[in-house]
This record gives C-alpha cells, structure tokens and sequence, in this order.
C-alpha cells in the first residue's frame, strides 16, 4: 500500500468514526492531508475550515466528498474570491437580485452554484469564516453544549459551534436563496414542482425542506425575476448575458 492509499483508509476510517468538533479538525486529519499550493474550492467540496485560529504552517483545510483532505496556505477568504473571479463575479449579480427580491442588504451570503451551496458559519469579526457545501449534508441536529452536528454524505460527523435552531434557521435560509434564484431562472418548467435540478446533489437533507421549496413557487414570477436580474446587470454595470443552463432548449444537459 502506497502512501495516498493508507492516507485515504486513514481518511476513510475517521470520516465513519466519532463525530469531529470543527475546532478540532485539524488534530483529526492532519495524517491524511495533503499539502496543495494549487487546491481549488470545486463543486465536490464539503466544507473549507479556517485554520489562521491555530498553530499551524497553513491558513485553510479543504475536505472534499471524492479524494484526501488538503492543505492551504491561502485563507478561506483567498479561495473564496479566486472562486468567484473564475465565475466571473456572479456572486455580485446573485447577491444583487436577492436583496432587491427580499427588500433588504444580505449579510453573509452564500455561494450560490447550482450544483453546490456555500454557506459561511460565523466567526470573529474580520477574521476567516469556515463554509460548510450544503448540498453534501445528510442531516443535522441538536447536539450538547448548544452546538449543532452536521451529518455530510460522505459519513463524516462534524459539530458547529450554537445552537441547532440557529443554525437550521440559517442554512433554511440559504437553501430558500438558492431556490428563489435557479427555481425562476430558466429551469421553472422543467419538472412539475421545479426542483428536479437538485436531483444530483449527494446530499439528501434540503428534501426534508419541502415547505421552503413550496414558498419559493409563489415568490415572484420567471418573468419579474428576469427584470430584477437585468436591473442588477445594469447597476453593476455587468454585460446582459445568457446563463450557460439558459442556453439549451428542449432536454436540459441536466436531464431534469
């Protein structure tokens, strides 16, 4: 057995085991991480952890769903912005049409793809928030000392810092974000209730979120949408351009 193959049974291993609290990560996988200047924020992410908090030569942990843990020397604010410099910056469009939807400025919102949704916990101010891929998680629940454990797809157990309310409050809310945005942007029509983009997610926890799908069918029509969206475009002085899922007609390449 070659060194990555006792790093992923090792990885294996823990991810089954006992649950991990978030400020203990770094100790639970530090034998199986790689060091990788070039890692990347993907859609098969579950969480981006700060590690600038602890003693350590690296700034961010990176865990993912289909290969080892790794290292990074760049910040979670780093990975984040390369992240959406390589979306050309459509966290800022997104951001925009949801707070004109809402009527009001959005502190900390997510990422929002739509095969993956980023949510950031919180943290000290001005420091480095961990993210938690909410489309990997498989459940969460209450957990003692008034903190939350996640369950992710991969079998790994991972407690949060307050309370379960608070965080399902918060992650119900991102999840109803980043309905309101794809379930009206060119993907309405393409299954009866308007969710089947969802579909390839490995995490099965936003179908326990029926009522928070069922409110974002009468939020607001395709064809408003399409207005506050090109509003924004013009504000931010952005090109109006098609999304790359707008472009297919017919049977989607997302086969919903």
């Amino acid at each position: 057995m070659n060194l990555k193959e006792t790093k992923e049974e090792i990885f294996s291993e823990i991810s089954q085991g006992e649950e991990i609290n978030i400020d203990d990560i770094y100790e639970a996988l530090k034998s199986c991480c790689v060091s990788n200047a070039a890692i990347k924020i993907t859609k098969d992410i579950l969480a981006l952890i700060d590690l600038t908090k602890i003693d350590t030569p690296y700034a961010s942990l990176l865990i993912f769903s289909n290969g080892l843990p790794a290292f990074s020397k760049k910040t979670t604010t780093e990975l984040i912005k390369i992240y959406r410099l390589e979306d050309n910056n459509s966290h800022e469009i997104k951001k925009g049409v949801l707070e004109k939807i809402y009527g009001r400025k959005l502190c900390c919102v997510p990422e929002i793809e739509l095969d993956a949704l980023l949510i950031p916990l919180d943290g000290p101010s001005g420091k480095h928030p961990d993210y938690i891929n909410f489309s990997m998680l498989n459940g969460m629940e209450s957990y003692p000392d008034g903190q939350t454990l996640l369950s992710f797809s991969n079998y790994l157990d991972l407690v949060i810092p307050k309370r379960y309310q608070s965080n399902y409050r918060k992650f119900a809310f991102a999840f109803e974000c980043h309905s309101v945005y794809f379930h009206h942007n060119g993907l309405l029509h393409r299954d009866n209730h308007g969710f089947g983009y969802l579909k390839d997610w490995q995490g099965v926890l936003h179908k326990e979120m029926k009522s928070i799908r069922t409110n974002v069918v009468s939020k607001l029509t395709v064809d408003e949408f399409k207005q506050i969206k090109e509003i924004v475009r013009t504000e931010l002085n952005f090109p109006v351009i098609k999304e790359y899922w707008e472009e297919f007609e017919g049977e989607s390449k997302f086969s919903l």
